[in-house]
């Protein structure tokens, strides 16, 4: 691990694929490991954050954040998660109750559970300054069921060209500033996947841009050579 003075900082930068996530990660790890000090890792897409903490051991660190925004490869690492295993069976066997209310269609019986379900969390010692709007949220939220966004396979048209020196530079004409290079066209497109997601998640989808197809324009265009090119 770098060894940084007080008010030193390490910018770490690379295109994608070339080991950012996992230098992050290993420092994390290593500061965690050394004197249990506390990490923050934050981004401006859930994706890198997901990416940095799925390398952590997740008795070693929390995700925060809404499930339905989180890779559920992350399900340890969540914060609720964490909390449902604390008082998992009192939870599990409410659940169980829940489902069947819901199975008979009892809606007042589920309401009277959920309550119930709600109570138990607040049991929780993180929660229990009552005085605060963002735990009040917190509760709010871990006493409904963990969810995950469905997961839906899209496909992407992309533009392979070679450089000068042999590298993959590939491209996807539907985002703005989408592009990325590999050593190899299999190193380069797992790379655009990547920037993709990061696209989408900026971005999202805008499903009016349709892919129409790859054409040829012909243009004339005047190349100058100098005098001693001509000669030989």
């Amino acid at each position: 691990m770098p060894s940084l003075g007080k008010g030193e900082h390490l910018l770490v930068v690379g295109p994608p694929g070339t080991g950012k996530t996992r230098v992050i990660s290993t420092i994390a790890n290593e500061i965690a490991n050394d004197g249990g000090s506390k990490v923050l890792i934050t981004s401006h897409t859930n994706r890198a954050v997901d990416e940095a903490v799925e390398r952590l051991p997740p008795e070693l660190s929390v995700r925060v954040a809404s499930p339905s925004k989180v890779s559920s490869r992350l399900e340890k690492h969540l914060l609720e998660r964490k909390v449902y295993d604390v008082v998992g069976e009192e939870i599990r066997l409410l659940d169980a109750e829940i489902d069947i209310c819901l199975a008979k269609g009892d809606y007042s019986g589920t309401k009277e559970l959920y309550a119930e379900r709600k109570v138990v969390y607040e049991r929780v010692s993180y929660m229990s300054q009552s005085d605060s709007t963002e735990k009040q949220k917190n509760i709010s939220a871990i006493s409904e069921r963990m969810s995950y966004v469905t997961v839906k396979k899209l496909r992407f048209p992309v533009i392979v060209e070679v450089d000068e020196d042999g590298y993959y530079i590939v491209s996807c004409p539907l985002f703005k500033g989408c592009h990325t290079y590999g050593k190899t066209i299999e190193e380069a497109l797992e790379n655009i996947k990547e920037v993709i997601e990061m696209c989408l998640e900026e971005e999202g989808l805008d499903e009016s841009l349709k892919f129409v197809g790859y054409r040829e324009v012909e243009i004339e265009y005047a190349i100058t050579t100098d005098k001693s090119e001509r000669a030989t």
